[in-house]
């Protein structure tokens, strides 16, 4: 399994990226989705089956994935990971984190590519504040977070530094999609890339 590979003791820097105006209204994940309010989901939360981001065309199935310490010839040293979806065209939910629509950060990881080999997380640097980010469970259920900001130059989050992030925010609920991509020049080390984008839950 290739997991992105980041080092606990290492200290993320934040570059502010876009926030262009919020969207208006779009679609829900799809028509056959039965749309409930957060506080019908539950206090624990849904385990996500399904993600979309409408606004930039994204619909794509949820693997659940635990974080991952393994020994790394690169560094020297053991490192801690996120599990990475067993596909590129797949996201991941880190499982070892809150569900969506419970208290704390949900992290939901991606693939970011390149044009001759895309990832499922492409193009999210480009979403705006009042985007959708909807995840749904296998029952149906749905939650929706809007999007609060979107950072870039994010060189080493960790679950640890990636909870540390938002740890004083006043946002109750909230989401952080995470993007992954190969390291150049160490074969099977694979890194989180440069944006991440964060939601509050809408009924927030």
């Amino acid at each position: 399994m290739i997991v992105a590979a980041i080092c606990v003791a290492a200290v993320a820097w934040w570059m502010v990226g876009p926030e262009g105006p919020g969207h208006g209204v779009v679609g829900e994940l799809d028509d056959s989705a039965r749309v409930l309010p957060s506080e019908q989901v539950g206090d624990d939360g849904l385990v996500p089956v399904r993600i979309a981001l409408p606004t930039i065309d994204i619909e794509t199935r949820v693997e659940a994935k635990r974080s991952v310490t393994e020994y790394s010839p690169a560094v020297g040293r053991d490192l801690t990971a996120f599990g990475l979806p067993s596909e590129k065209t797949s996201a991941a939910w880190w499982s070892n984190g809150p569900k969506p629509g419970a208290g704390g950060m949900s992290v939901i990881v991606g693939r970011s590519g390149e044009p001759a080999d895309p990832g499922v997380f492409d193009g999210i640097g480009g979403m705006n504040r009042g985007d959708k980010i909807v995840l749904r469970s296998e029952t149906n259920e749905i939650v929706t977070y809007l999007v609060n900001d979107v950072v870039t130059g994010v060189r080493a989050p960790d679950p640890v530094e990636l909870q540390k992030r938002v740890a004083a925010d006043p946002v109750a609920k909230a989401v952080a999609l995470v993007t992954y991509g190969r390291t150049e020049g160490v074969p099977g080390l694979d890194r989180v890339a440069d944006v991440v984008v964060f939601g509050h839950l809408r009924s927030d």
